[in-house]
């Protein structure tokens, strides 16, 4: 990564930060870049009329507007708004994230990275952290992977998740020492339990 076009004061960051003793740190946005993170040189280059600040302060959605003749980059950003960060700016912090925002934006860098063929993916309780309908965006782009044939493991408490889920797998009977066990009994396929639910 050539951080020669970075701000020399800021170091690309547009703000400076001050730590004060016993009191809160100050955040002041940098005087030599306004904010802007770059040299004045590299501010002036242009991209549909565009520069690489005013790119970074797009949003999601806006860029991928923007950016609507290079399928690559629409292709990622799509896959950003399909978890529910359509809001987020190209150019945000990571400091400035939630838990459940960070957790998605690290679940989208791995969903990006090309692979050969159908794939196995393994998922620690992807839904924690999340609202509903960020939940609902999640299962979406669950959704995509299985139809490209890939498989989804998924460990996960929500009720609302499992609900949808093919196959579930409950380890038991209780927990500590006396869980971890899986039985036959426990696994059923969301077919079939259906199927159980049914009023009679």
């Amino acid at each position: 990564l050539n951080k020669s076009g970075q701000c020399p004061v800021c170091e690309g960051s547009g703000t400076l930060r001050t730590r004060l003793d016993f009191l809160p740190e100050v955040v002041t946005v940098c005087e030599q870049c306004m904010g802007n993170r770059y040299r004045e040189e590299i501010l002036a280059v242009q991209y549909q009329g565009k520069n690489i600040g005013d790119v970074l302060n797009m949003t999601v959605n806006e860029a991928a507007e923007f950016f609507a003749g290079s399928k690559k980059i629409v292709e990622g950003l799509l896959m950003l708004s399909g978890t529910g960060l359509e809001y987020l700016t190209l150019g945000q912090s990571l400091n400035t994230l939630s838990g459940g925002e960070a957790r998605r934006l690290h679940l989208t860098v791995e969903l990006m990275k090309p692979v050969k063929g159908p794939s196995l993916y393994l998922f620690d309780e992807p839904s924690i952290g999340l609202h509903f309908e960020d939940v609902n965006r999640l299962w979406t782009v669950f959704r995509n992977l299985l139809q490209k044939g890939h498989t989804l493991l998924v460990i996960e408490n929500d009720p609302e998740f499992l609900t949808r889920a093919d196959y579930i797998v409950e380890l038991g009977p209780e927990g500590g020492d006396r869980g971890g066990y899986l039985s036959s009994a426990f696994w059923r396929s969301r077919s079939k339990s259906r199927e159980e639910n049914r009023p009679k």
